[in-house]
């Protein structure tokens, strides 16, 4: 006798069962399945008049699945198909001595039964108890309830024709990259020195286009963020290891030393990086045209990265290649890298409903036929990633039927479903898989999106999971999650497929992962590669190990002049260990030393001399109004940054606005200037919420305001940020620097999200945020929305008895007239009537 515990179950049941029906009779058809199943291992556990029950071990889940799937002499001519259900568990003998042989009784034949009976001919019904499932090895499609009395039984349909999921995924061989499609055909060339503005929002193709560029130069450096993009220099790093060759160029073998430095995450300093960056692209030939240098989503790759690549475009005497850089649709261009200067813009739209249906078809080498084309290009809303994804969805799930090499729907309802995006597809995909495939994917995600296979396989063993790491990589590689990228290295096909994957496992199965990670790599890398592991720890909960490794690392940047890097580093080990206050203090100040542009910290700044301490009050003067423009440096200096009445520590800025001096050049510009600035209160003894790294990171920024240096405000924003001491007001300033490099768009976009998030009574935050809407809607040339923002400040300031914030919202309501005609001022004072 078979063991009892864990055996599969199978019910048959056929309608065709009485006397009279034409066809053989149920016993002739029961005694050629009887023997089918006895080859297979399988005995008869029950049997009725229309009914027969068998068992598999457990471990014969295979053979269980090809007898209920396949057919045999049980089934011939046009004989009705079995109505088949399985469950799995325990079952008892009828008879302990064995005197009825293998009959039995217990939950899986009860379950089996219920689900036969509500099967359709041909349909073979799974009980969620059988182990295959839960694992998800079988491909299935719906569900049905079962019920017998007070019994109820949920049963998924199996897929009869490919019941293994692995025979589905075989079908992803039959995907590739597909043709470009839908967007603007790629510039011929681009002039070394020159800089294109690639504009993409994430899965419509950006990334796809740049392949296309790249593979057309000849030479390229594609340079995408690495990791947290905390590590200095990271990216750079990545794009050098990842393009080169054996053959190196003469060029590079005189920079050996310091290139072997940055691949082994020792880092250089940014004019040697500069040089690293021209010498790879550096023509072989004279007869080689100009290469490309490829910042792919430039506003999130490290800022000594970002810094090193202009550095070296800018160089005129040696800079033989272009540069492309890739944005979101709406995003403002980096001021570091706008110093280049735009030659040119080329957005990529989504996908017309023709193109998304010809990329349907594309990626799978014009598998589908039209009516599969026009449903999986519906479901991804036409965006170029979403239509691979739920492409290689609909296959996997065996919703896309193949014919040889022609797919299909596999019922009228297939691909019918809801429209999602890029991102969800991917999810979906990936939770059909095994949860070692799912815990690798989420790690890959978790290191950036790349990795080393070794290290791969470390960081599991120290995270005390065992897994088979080569053969769940090859299983990925086949099912289309991962590429090669280079030896021994795999990565995720995208960044959505970073962020998307990224929260695979719950937060309890991450931190093992983040822990292994961090010891991993603080092992394996040099000082710049171990921020990585810093932001490993500080995921993981180890705060103090992470402040010691940035805090080495800041050391580090500082001697190599990576100011912007060194800055981050210091405010992020600040926010992942506040007991290191003073240690950060001090490297920050010596930092700041070493940079003759940075103020020193007793200084105040004052505003500009063209401004006086008393401004007068404005004349009027009539103009047309006039389009939208590029922010003037005058425009930002009217936000000073008041640090001594917050009510957030450490400090939130104070948006103080004097009357506005128009402008010759454009007479109807909205154009600020700074009100005197109070004395800064010196933080109370005692304070540990971070009060002195954010305060002094706080009085950079405004210094950098008030000179106009937008790119070095951007870079103590970051600071700001990674110090995550005061968010509404590193938004705040987030939205002027975004203003200061004329991206009216998104920062009207940051303040609006960050006014969203406040609390409706908080009347001073309000106050200050719909200050700060005003001017960018006055910028913009929309006077009656930020007249309107401006009456919303001002009603609040006087709601909480704020004197100085009622003037400076009088202050810019006055200027906002002046710098109206007569027309205009009237028709913001019917808008201003109560």
């Amino acid at each position: 006798m078979l063991p009892v515990e864990g055996r599969i179950v199978i019910c048959f049941r056929t309608p065709g069962s009485s006397p009279g029906a034409p066809g053989r009779s149920f016993l002739e058809r029961a005694r050629a399945l009887d023997a089918r199943a006895r080859a297979l291992g399988a005995v008869v556990v029950a049997w009725d008049a229309g009914r027969v029950s068998f068992a598999f071990d457990g471990a014969k889940l295979a053979h269980a699945i090809g007898l209920a799937t396949q057919r045999g002499d049980d089934t011939i001519d046009d004989e009705a198909a079995w109505s088949v259900g399985i469950a799995q568990g325990d079952l008892k003998p009828l008879a302990d001595d064995g005197s009825h042989g293998d009959l039995a009784w217990g939950a899986p034949l009860v379950a089996a039964s219920v689900l036969s009976q509500v099967a359709q001919p041909g349909e073979v019904l799974c009980s969620q108890t059988v182990r295959g499932l839960r694992s998800g090895e079988l491909l299935t499609a719906g569900s049905r309830v079962g019920r017998d009395g007070t019994l109820r039984v949920r049963g998924v349909r199996l897929d009869a024709a490919t019941p293994w999921r692995k025979q589905a995924v075989e079908q992803l061989s039959h995907m590739r990259v597909a043709p470009l499609v839908g967007a603007p055909p790629p510039p011929t060339q681009i002039e070394p020195g020159s800089l294109l503005v690639l504009r993409a929002d994430p899965g419509t193709g950006g990334t796809r286009y740049i392949t296309e560029l790249a593979s057309r130069a000849s030479r390229a450096l594609v340079v995408v963020p690495s990791g947290s993009s905390f590590e200095p220099l990271g990216a750079l790093r990545r794009a050098l290891a990842r393009s080169l060759t054996r053959e190196l160029s003469p060029l590079l073998l005189e920079l050996a030393e310091p290139l072997e430095a940055l691949l082994a995450g020792e880092g250089v300093g940014l004019d040697t990086a500069a040089r690293l960056v021209t010498a790879f692209l550096w023509p072989k030939t004279e007869a080689q045209g100009p290469g490309l240098l490829f910042l792919d989503d430039a506003k999130t790759v490290d800022p000594a990265t970002l810094e090193a690549c202009v550095r070296a475009a800018q160089d005129l005497k040696t800079t033989g290649f272009g540069v492309v850089a890739r944005l979101d649709a709406t995003s403002g261009l980096p001021s570091v890298l706008a110093a280049l200067g735009t030659t040119t813009e080329i957005e990529i739209a989504p996908l017309s409903r023709d193109a998304a249906e010809s990329l349907a078809g594309g990626c799978t080498n014009d598998a589908l036929d039209v009516v599969s084309r026009r449903r999986w290009a519906r479901l991804a809303a036409h965006l170029p990633l979403g239509v691979v994804e739920s492409v290689a969805y609909g296959i996997t799930t065996g919703d896309l039927r193949w014919t040889g090499e022609r797919a299909s729907p596999r019922s009228r309802a297939s691909g019918r479903g809801k429209v999602r995006g890029a991102a969800d597809w991917i999810l979906l995909r990936a939770r059909e898989e095994s949860p070692a495939c799912r815990l690798v994917l989420c790690l890959v995600a978790l290191l950036g999106g790349e990795a080393k296979t070794t290290r791969l396989g470390s960081i599991l063993e120290r995270a005390g999971e065992r897994i088979d790491i080569d053969a769940v990589l090859e299983e990925l590689v086949r099912g289309r999650w991962l590429v090669d990228t280079q030896e021994d290295w795999v990565a995720l096909p995208s960044r959505t497929h970073r962020d998307a994957l990224s929260g695979l496992v719950d937060a309890d199965a991450r931190t093992p992962l983040h822990r292994g990670s961090a010891e991993v790599i603080q092992t394996e890398e040099g000082v710049f590669g171990r921020v990585e592991a810093a932001w490993h720890a500080a995921q993981a909960g180890d705060g103090p190990a992470s402040a010691r490794i940035l805090l080495a690392a800041a050391r580090a940047t500082a001697a190599a002049r990576l100011e912007a890097s060194t800055t981050q580093l210091i405010a992020f080990a600040r926010r992942a260990d506040p007991s290191c206050e003073e240690a950060a203090l001090e490297l920050l100040a010596n930092a700041l030393e070493r940079a003759p542009s940075v103020p020193p910290p007793q200084e105040r700044s004052v505003p500009p001399r063209s401004v006086p301490p008393h401004p007068r009050a404005p004349q009027i003067r009539p103009s047309v109004p006039s389009p939208p423009r590029t922010v003037e440096p005058e425009d930002l200096a009217a936000f000073e940054v008041d640090t001594s009445h917050d009510s957030e520590p450490p400090t939130i800025a104070k948006l103080e606005l004097a009357p506005m001096a128009a402008m010759a050049a454009t007479p109807a510009d909205v154009v600020m200037t700074a009100a005197p600035a109070e004395p800064v209160e010196e933080p109370e003894a005692g304070v540990s919420s971070g009060a002195n790294i954010a305060t002094r990171l706080g009085e950079l920024a405004k210094d950098a305001l008030l000179s106009a240096d937008n790119a070095a405000l951007e870079r103590w924003v970051d600071g700001l940020r990674a110090a995550g001491e005061s968010p509404l007001f590193t938004e705040r300033l987030r939205a002027l620097s975004r203003l200061g490099r004329g991206d009216i768009g998104d920062a009207l976009r940051v303040l609006r999200r960050t006014r969203s998030a406040l609390d409706p009574n908080d009347h001073n935050q309000r106050c200050q945020t719909s200050l700060a809407i005003g001017v960018a809607l006055s910028v913009a040339g929309r006077a009656q929305e930020a007249l309107l923002e401006g009456m919303d400040a001002l009603a609040r300031a006087r709601h909480v008895g704020d004197a100085r914030g009622a003037a400076a919202c009088l202050a810019f309501l006055a200027k906002l007239y002046t710098a109206q005609g007569r027309v205009e001022a009237e028709t913001l004072r019917v808008t201003a009537a109560p």
